[in-house]
């Protein structure tokens, strides 16, 4: 009698493709400047906000999750 993995590949499989998204995510991939800004953290992709692509956050990973959307958007 063996044991059934099923249940791990598909936890491995699922891993897998969570691990492939998020280096695929935008803000990994074009590298934006990332940098306290007043109250908040800001993901800046671009010479300025006005023309660049940006997202803000309380943290800095809400600011990339936020650059992530806007990026999506243009």
């Amino acid at each position: 009698m063996g044991i059934d993995l099923s249940v791990f590949n598909d936890f491995v499989a699922c891993a897998a493709q969570d691990i492939v998204a998020a280096y695929c995510s935008p803000h990994v991939l074009m590298k934006p400047k990332v940098y306290k800004d007043g109250n908040q953290w800001c993901a800046l992709y671009g010479d300025n906000i006005q023309e660049g692509v940006v997202g803000f956050g309380d943290t800095a990973e809400l600011a990339c999750k936020a650059f992530d959307l806007a990026w999506e958007k243009d």
